[in-house]
This record gives structure tokens, C-alpha cells and sequence, in this order.
């Protein structure tokens, strides 16, 4: 009996699956799908190499460097699998010019109404850091209770006082619960920020996604004895509010747990950040929410849509979620300075 070797194969199997496990999510981020189950579908497969396109071209770099190495890009089945690497490549140069004009949209929603952002972008932290959100110069405590619920949080390194609050979710609790959390929270910062080195006379709220909602429902219903079930007395008014990517509509058909039933000409400041590609919360909500508060609202009301972004885009340290840090910062700063 003779035993030979087995047929050598054109076809470089793992350049390949290595190049469509990039091109696939490459594709769902530069033209994401909608509808219930399609949008879900862009967002789990796009979102993480929407924000990070360095990382997928270095990866794409890698692998065809190695097949080329090994002498697997020789026949004409290899040279079709390195022209997909190139057209993904290219793909994820656009991806990253999307996340560039992210500083553009920004500074163009604060014209007029704050400092220019700052164009330094922390490029070492991007390029070779960006799962790493947590910061040295930032001192955490955790676990500090602000109600009886039981447990449910980056100016911070700007020498802010940053709460990041957790509150009670559905199905366990509806609206008016998760506002009324929220609402907890601003009463206890009035109260105990200052045990902290805050300044409780200045206080801004942010979020993001449903966190967004919170934000700008609580912006909008300042001391509402509706809302403030036992403690009706506290101050609960804010400096300011910051909305990422939120939804600004209804719950279950609910009009009155959407912000726009609450738009006031004394609303304080609001800064509001969509995501221009997000597949979960449309974009149409927010622009509507925004037309209704400014037309009615004496304060200003900024809002940048992001081209290009998806749904959660702060989730890395990326191009896009840079440029936003850098347009906060000076909203803020205008908002304290001159009190709008």
C-alpha cells in the first residue's frame, strides 16, 4: 500500500475567512439595514468596526502580509480573495472620513453659541487604546446609595463631579419610575454634591440611548410634584442637559413619557447628539423633538447628527466619540459662563 500527500490547494481557506469576517461587518456599517430584526442585525455586526476602522485596516494589513509570506497569494482564486481585502480596505477609509466630519457637525451645532471645540484628537489613545474607557486621572466611587431601590454610572478629568446613576428597568418598572429614579438622583446631588467637592448650583444631566430620554425628560419637568412622589419639595432643576443617540418619543404609545409633551420656553440649555446611521432610534424622532423645543425654548438648543454613526458610538475611544468629548466640554463651559 502506498501512501502519498494530499492535494495542495489553490485557495488560501483562512486568508479568506479571515477577509470575510472584515468585509462582512465593513458592509452592514457602510450601508446599515433597517426594520426591527435588520436594524438589530446592522447594529450587532456594524457598530464596533464603524468606530474603530484602524483596527480592522491593521487586521486586514496583517493578514495579507502573512499570506503573502507563506506563498498564498499565488494563483487567481488567492488574487480574488486579496481584491475583497481591497475593497474592504477601502470601505473602512470611508468609514474613517465619516468619523472625521464628526468634528465638523459638532462645531457647526455650537456656531455662535460656544468656543469652538478643541481640534487635538488623542490619536495614540484612538489608534492603539481605544477599548480602554476608563481613565487614570479619574478617581471612582461606587456602590452609594440614592434611594431604597437597591443597585442599578467623562468630564470627570476636567475636574467635574460626574454621577453615573443606575435605575430601575423595565419590565420590572415603567414610566413614570425610571424619571422619577432619575429625579432621585438630581435631589441627592443637591443635597450631598457638595460632600464630593461639587458645586450643586450647577448641574447638568446627561445620557445616553434611553439614558438620553431620561436626560431630557428630566430637563424638561424641573420640581414637577407629579413627578417627585415624596420628595415634591426638592429642587430638581438643571443647568443643562446633554442627549446621545436618545429617543425622544412615547413608551408604549404613552405620549406622556415623550419629551415633546414637556417643551417650555424656560428649558435650560440642551445639547442633543444623534447618531445619523442609527438603525434602533431614527434619526426623524429627534429632529422632530428638536423643531418643537426650539421653537417654543429661550435658551439654546444645539444638536449635531453625526454622519456615518451608529447607534452606541461612545461605547470606544474612537474618532466620532473624540469629537463629541471636544464639543461638550465647550457647551458646558459657555452654558456656566454666561448661565444659557
Amino acid at each position: 500500500m502506498m501512501i502519498g500527500s494530499l492535494p495542495a490547494t489553490d485557495f488560501p481557506v483562512g486568508y479568506a475567512i479571515s477577509v470575510a469576517l472584515l468585509a462582512i461587518p465593513t458592509g452592514f456599517a457602510l450601508a446599515p439595514l433597517h426594520g426591527p430584526r435588520l436594524g438589530r442585525l446592522s447594529f450587532r455586526l456594524g457598530l464596533a468596526i464603524n468606530e474603530l476602522p484602524f483596527a480592522g485596516l491593521a487586521w486586514l494589513l496583517a493578514c495579507t502580509l502573512l499570506a503573502a509570506a507563506q506563498g498564498d497569494l499565488a494563483s487567481p482564486a488567492a488574487w480574488a480573495a486579496c481584491g475583497a481585502a481591497v475593497l474592504t480596505a477601502a470601505g473602512l477609509v470611508v468609514i474613517a472620513r465619516r468619523g472625521l466630519r464628526a468634528g465638523p457637525a459638532v462645531a457647526e451645532a455650537l456656531a455662535g453659541r460656544a468656543p469652538a471645540p478643541c481640534p487635538d484628537l488623542p490619536l495614540a489613545r484612538i489608534l492603539f487604546r481605544p477599548f480602554f474607557v476608563r481613565r487614570r486621572d479619574v478617581e471612582r466611587v461606587s456602590d452609594i446609595a440614592y434611594g431604597p431601590a437597591g443597585k442599578r454610572n467623562r468630564l470627570a478629568s476636567q475636574g467635574w463631579v460626574c454621577v453615573s446613576a443606575n435605575y430601575r428597568l423595565r419590565p420590572e418598572a415603567g414610566f413614570p419610575e425610571h424619571l422619577i429614579d432619575a429625579k432621585k438622583v438630581i435631589a441627592w446631588v443637591r443635597e450631598h454634591g457638595h460632600e464630593y467637592g461639587a458645586d450643586p448650583s450647577t448641574l447638568f444631566v446627561s445620557g445616553s440611548s434611553a439614558g438620553g430620554h431620561l436626560a431630557s425628560m428630566a430637563a424638561l419637568t424641573p420640581s414637577d410634584p407629579a413627578f417627585q412622589p415624596g420628595f415634591e419639595d426638592a429642587d430638581t432643576s438643571v443647568t443643562g442637559a446633554i442627549s446621545l443617540y436618545g429617543y425622544h418619543g412615547g413608551i408604549g404609545g404613552d405620549t406622556a413619557a415623550s419629551p415633546v409633551s414637556y417643551v417650555r420656553p424656560d428649558a435650560p440649555p440642551i445639547f442633543v447628539l444623534h447618531a445619523g446611521a442609527d438603525t434602533l432610534v431614527h434619526a426623524g424622532g429627534t429632529r422632530y423633538f428638536v423643531d418643537r423645543l426650539r421653537s417654543v425654548s429661550a435658551n439654546p438648543v444645539c444638536c449635531a447628527e453625526l454622519p456615518g454613526a451608529q447607534h452606541s458610538f461612545d461605547l470606544f475611544h474612537s474618532l466620532r466619540f473624540e469629537a463629541v468629548v471636544n464639543g461638550i466640554e465647550p457647551f458646558t463651559a459657555q452654558v456656566r459662563h454666561t448661565g444659557h
